[in-house]
């Protein structure tokens, strides 16, 4: 708002690009994970982990969204160049959380409220902590940089145990068993 000079009303509009990739992610992102499972099906080789590979370029799809936003924003290009940063970053997002819960559903039945609970739980500490320190990162930073951080902590987090959890997912479900 501060940084092109638009009232708080104006400004409101661009949650319209927010909306907009939430919207498209998750129609996309529920047919590619509906086909994906009904081709793995007809061969009989579906597990949970089999969702999991396609998670990794939409994961990389959001860091660059972010990487676009952060930098458009520092550099002053038109608003609607950031939007467009914003609407990868979201629908990358976006598309990368369906496979998760996919997997989830699949892997845990009957439990599957905890399961999900259980990865709901860092996403809102993390909606808790940082409002904390982003405004001062921002401030201190810029938007270039900030985002540049937080986007390489998001892949280097995430893409790993991604890979991990495909690798030896099963292996670990098998482990665990039911505590129930």
């Amino acid at each position: 708002m501060r940084q092109y000079g638009q009232s708080v009303e104006i400004s409101g509009l661009h949650y319209l690009v927010v909306s907009a990739a939430e919207i498209a992610g998750s129609q996309l992102g529920g047919y590619i994970i509906d086909h994906v499972y009904r081709r793995r099906q007809k061969r009989g080789a579906h597990v949970p982990e089999s969702r999991l590979p396609y998670m990794i370029p939409f994961l990389v799809l959001g860091g660059g969204g972010m990487l676009m936003y952060g930098w458009a924003a520092q550099y002053k290009l038109h608003w609607a160049v950031v939007d467009v940063g914003v609407f990868i970053m979201l629908f990358g997002q976006q598309l990368s959380g369906i496979p998760i819960s996919a997997y989830l559903i699949d892997s845990y039945g009957d439990h599957v409220s905890s399961a999900m609970g259980a990865t709901q739980f860092p996403r809102s500490l993390a909606a808790f902590l940082f409002p904390l320190f982003a405004p001062s990162m921002y401030r201190v930073l810029g938007y270039g940089w900030s985002n540049t951080i937080l986007s390489l902590g998001y892949l280097v987090i995430s893409v790993p145990l991604t890979l991990l959890l495909w690798k030896y997912g099963a292996g670990l479900r098998q482990r665990a068993g039911s505590s129930y």
